[in-house]
């Protein structure tokens, strides 16, 4: 019996009410496969409000010709698609599908969270750093775009979404490290410099209507970003700082360019002051010439 046929099977008895561990334990050889596959598959099943029995068939079809197409791609393997790194795509196709039949798509409703997480699951399974730094730059956007929508409609502060932002937009610093040549990370450093900037900017102008509890979240996503804002002008101006980007390490130290006066150029033809003058012996003095040999 291949792995997809297995996978079908555990979904359809555990929508029949058996459980994760019974699953597992029919099928030991795959345990280590199939536990985040159907714990993901647990998490949708139960998120309120509760997926309706046809939704769930919907979903399982999705995920069972997914896994079908890529099966059929591990036959002539190439580049990424091998090995068991395929289940995560599949899990990851299935997640957007029923989660687009089921969700309203407003940034708080109860299965946002499921869809921020396949969102971010599709981006990690990108094989491209490149287009891993260029999508999480794209998430942390819509991540502050939401927040700021609930933020209107509710004035309210979304944690999740807040976090999530911090996250993604750290993420791109991450994938940008793995550059070989950190010189071409310019164009992305850029828009996500911009990004950051705007993000501290709007958690600013809300921190005066916040509650107690938000304003700690924004001090600390600001101090966030600021952290990740230092790494940005840092690897601007030397690149290769970007493979040192670690999340929790502390970032170069520079000035800030907005605080760092720039001298004034000496104006030419203006002497500077002058030193004092280092006292020297007296020169001594000619001798007088006898008064026999002045003139009288």
């Amino acid at each position: 019996m291949d792995f997809v046929t297995i996978l079908d099977d555990c979904l359809q008895r555990m929508a029949a009410g058996e459980l994760l561990e019974a699953c597992l334990e029919r099928y030991p050889q795959h345990a280590a496969e199939l536990r985040p596959l159907l714990e993901t598959a647990i998490l949708i099943r139960t998120t309120p409000p509760p997926m309706s029995a046809a939704g769930w068939q919907r979903g399982r079809a999705a995920m069972h010709q997914a896994a079908a197409a890529a099966q059929s791609r591990q036959r002539h393997p190439v580049g990424w698609l091998r090995g068991l790194r395929w289940a995560g795509l599949v899990v990851a196709m299935a997640l957007v599908l029923v989660v687009g039949l089921t969700a309203t798509g407003q940034p708080d409703s109860p299965l946002a969270g499921v869809r921020r997480a396949a969102e971010t699951t599709l981006t990690a399974l990108n094989p491209s750093s490149w287009a891993r730094a260029e999508r999480h730059l794209a998430l942390a956007e819509r991540r502050l775009a939401e927040a700021q929508t609930v933020w209107q409609r509710r004035q309210r502060l979304d944690a999740a979404l807040v976090i999530s932002m911090g996250d993604q937009a750290e993420a791109v610093i991450a994938n940008l490290a793995l550059f070989e040549r950190p010189e071409d990370a310019a164009p992305v450093l850029e828009s996500l410099l911009d990004f950051v900037i705007r993000a501290e900017d709007w958690l600013e102008s809300v921190m005066h209507e916040a509650t107690p509890a938000e304003r700690i979240l924004i001090g600390t996503t600001r101090e966030r970003l600021y952290r990740l804002q230092r790494w940005i002008r840092a690897a601007l101006i030397n690149p290769a700082i970007l493979h040192r980007f670690r999340r929790d390490a502390e970032p170069p130290l520079m000035p800030d360019p907005s605080s760092v006066e720039t001298p004034l150029p000496t104006p030419t033809g203006v002497p500077g002051p002058t030193a004092s003058p280092t006292p020297h012996a007296a020169a001594p003095t000619a001798p007088a010439s006898p008064s026999g040999g002045q003139a009288g």
